[in-house]
């Protein structure tokens, strides 16, 4: 299962995408119906044709792999990393660079670790480090 890397920008996912390539990362290369079965949301599953659908677009998209004829497989052809990785540009178009925003909200909104206060400060200090002459 040879991954294509790409060097050009990975296409805007959507939620529903970031989903099923989760699914496909988990479980590896699933038939459409396999993935169908993986996937659920508050109100239950997708239509079969919905996941379809968005499965075709992701190929077109070159997230993903198509391989086979009947039934066929479904290939991630990115990584979470890549994905977050993209995802961490399109919220820098929006937002700058200022962070401190973001840092707040996640102090105010969400539990952090001490695990995770000890990796941003270890981020923010080998960062520090850099700057300095």
């Amino acid at each position: 299962m040879g991954r294509k890397k790409k060097k050009q920008k990975i296409a805007r996912i959507s939620r529903g995408e970031a989903k099923l390539l989760e699914v496909l990362w988990q479980e590896g290369p699933l038939t459409l119906s396999k993935t169908h079965a993986k996937v659920s949301d508050k109100n239950g599953r997708p239509v079969l044709q919905a996941v379809q659908a968005q499965l075709y677009r992701m190929v077109t998209k070159g997230l993903v792999e198509r391989r086979g004829e009947y039934p066929a497989i479904f290939i991630p052809l990115i990584t979470r990393e890549e994905m977050q990785s993209q995802f961490f540009e399109n919220l820098i178009e929006v937002i700058g660079t200022d962070f401190s925003p973001l840092l707040q909200h996640l102090a105010k909104k969400h539990t952090l670790t001490e695990s995770e206060l000890t990796m941003m400060r270890t981020i923010l200090d080998a960062h520090e480090n850099q700057t300095q002459p």
